[in-house]
């Protein structure tokens, strides 16, 4: 059962589904190693992934400015000086923490996402692994945190500057359509069965607890999800597989 750090907030229906999208490739490696994938923060794609927002930096380095130093005193009830190290400080811890955090990503929805399939499955090979958010929360161990991302204005919006996870569950509002439920690792220490390396490390799981139904993409050929069933009952996954209801046939 995941931990309960009072930032990782669920959706208010826990029965809700989550969906991973991800290639062939990736999926065989899950059956095999029958874990998940936890990728390196630094290493999502997103430069932004863990850092401040533009309104924030502009606000910091307003506040930094000498003839600002009442107003700084003021904000972080600190010396001036004692205030502006704090600062730097965290944009530092910001930037660091970034390598010491673990992410694995879901889709947060009632249904199959078009954006998601366009992103994943461009090329037909692609597969989406569907179960329920309270599922995966009591899949998960209780060094790991599992909630809702939150998307922010850029510009004109700001988190909790004092709190590292804060940052690790904020994203620009350009990608509100992921609707993003991230479980984080924090390496701060050795966990029993986990190898951390520069991209990832890949958490054990009973994947039956977790996984309810396999869908393969709209775009795939009828074959595609006879070689995904094979593979499934090869690795022992009881989940039925089908392909993805977007491939429906039309209907005028």
């Amino acid at each position: 059962m995941i931990g309960n750090h009072h930032l990782f907030v669920p959706p208010e229906d826990q029965s809700t589904p989550v969906w991973r999208y991800m290639d062939l490739g990736k999926f065989v490696r899950m059956l095999q190693t029958r874990s998940l994938f936890f990728a390196r923060a630094d290493r999502l794609g997103d430069p932004f992934e863990g850092s401040s927002t533009a309104f924030m930096a502009r606000d910091a380095e307003m506040l930094s400015r000498p003839e600002n130093e009442e107003l700084l005193t003021a904000a972080y009830d600190l010396p001036a000086d004692y205030a502006r190290k704090y600062l730097t400080t965290l944009s530092s811890a910001r930037k660091m923490f970034r390598n010491d955090m673990y992410v694995s990503c879901w889709h947060l929805s009632k249904v199959e996402s078009a954006a998601m399939w366009s992103l994943y499955g461009g090329s037909g090979a692609a597969i989406a692994v569907r179960a329920t958010y309270s599922a995966l929360a009591m899949a998960l161990p209780s060094y790991v945190n599992l909630g809702k991302v939150n998307y922010l204005d850029w510009d004109s919006e700001a988190f909790n500057s004092a709190n590292l996870f804060a940052a690790m569950l904020s994203k620009r509002a350009s990608y509100r359509h992921e609707s993003e439920v991230r479980a984080l690792i924090w390496k701060q220490s050795p966990y029993p069965g986990l190898a951390f390396t520069n991209f990832g490390t890949d958490l054990p799981l009973i994947l039956n607890d977790l996984i309810d139904r396999v869908y393969v993409s709209p775009a795939a050929p009828v074959w595609f999800e006879e070689i995904v069933t094979d593979l499934c009952r090869r690795y022992d996954l009881i989940a039925p597989v089908s392909q993805s209801d977007l491939s429906q046939q039309v209907v005028f």
